[in-house]
């Protein structure tokens, strides 16, 4: 049976390892990786910061079956700046550009898992609402996963 949260694991093993995306002493590299963030997480203190969930796995793996499951990953990038909208917008674009090349380069980077492809990313661009006068910029990547389940 396939274990979700052993793919997720894998790949924030993946991105801590990864020196071109993660790197809590600098800020324009990812702090902090979390797995399904709650929202008191979502701070200035974890910025930049990447969210790892699963989105959904079409179909459903089930028992005495051998198939191919889609699974859909959504990496959440949210990075906080005090100075320009644009400042904020650059570090998310090089992070997303850097995430992109991280999975193009290690498709396989969990056990069960036959191949992933980058999928679509939104983004967004804003200012937080409280006095902080922060300037906010986020985007939300799909990483399409095809995993083997044999059981």
């Amino acid at each position: 049976m396939i274990n979700y949260n052993t793919v997720l694991t894998d790949m924030k093993a993946l991105v801590e390892a990864s020196s071109a995306v993660y790197d809590p002493a600098d800020t324009e590299k990812v702090k902090t990786v979390f797995i399904e963030m709650n929202d008191r997480d979502m701070v200035t203190y974890n910025c930049p910061l990447l969210d790892l969930r699963v989105k959904s796995a079409d179909p459903e793996p089930t028992t005495n079956t051998a198939y191919y499951v889609e699974m859909i990953i959504e990496a959440e990038i949210a990075v906080f700046h005090l100075t320009t909208r644009l400042k904020a917008a650059t570090i998310r674009n090089s992070l997303v550009q850097a995430l992109q090349t991280l999975i193009r380069e290690n498709p396989r980077f969990s056990g069960s898992l036959d191949t992933s492809i980058v999928g679509e990313v939104e983004f967004a661009t804003g200012e937080t609402d409280d006095t902080q006068g922060a300037f906010v910029a986020g985007a939300v990547m799909n990483i399409k996963c095809f995993l083997y389940s044999d059981r």
